[in-house]
């Protein structure tokens, strides 16, 4: 029986995880699904000691890497980073960028934020603001834009 213990040893790991996964199946099939959700909705999942989900998109070029790296194609019709990128963050289940345009003696800036459910689904909100005596100007090291005042 010693013996026995001694070699099962190195498996108790993923005894316990197999137990675990019966034990929770509705909350871990539910996750699973959630998981499999993101990836089709183009996201990608990063294993290491957490998850990592979704890819920090800032441009049409970084898009057509990605949709490149998948075997898609993107098309695009006008100039799609028209509106410049001026931050943008993401965590596991929220997301929110920042983005602005200049037009004649203002600048138009956009803000979205989209969320995830715990069902999963994704929800976005906009709003647009159109800013007086601003310019778009590139900040420094290619960090993206920021809003200056016009002179």
């Amino acid at each position: 029986m010693d013996d026995f213990l001694r070699a099962f040893n190195g498996y108790v790991p993923y005894v316990a995880v197999v137990v675990l996964a019966l034990v929770y199946r509705n909350q871990v099939t539910a996750f699973i699904s959630a998981v499999a959700e993101r990836v089709k909705g183009g996201s990608s999942v990063k294993m290491g000691s957490f998850f990592e989900l979704g890819e920090l998109v800032t441009s049409t070029a970084d898009a057509e890497r990605s949709a490149e790296a998948k075997g898609e194609q993107v098309r695009t019709f006008g100039d799609p980073d028209r509106f410049k990128l001026l931050f943008k963050a993401q965590g596991q289940h929220w997301k929110r960028s920042t983005k602005a345009m200049e037009v004649p003696g203002r600048c138009l800036v956009q803000i979205s934020t989209e969320r995830q459910s715990a069902a999963g689904d994704w929800t976005t909100a906009e709003a647009l603001q159109f800013v007086p005596d601003v310019t778009l100007e590139a900040e420094s090291g290619g960090a993206g834009f920021a809003l200056r005042a016009a002179s």
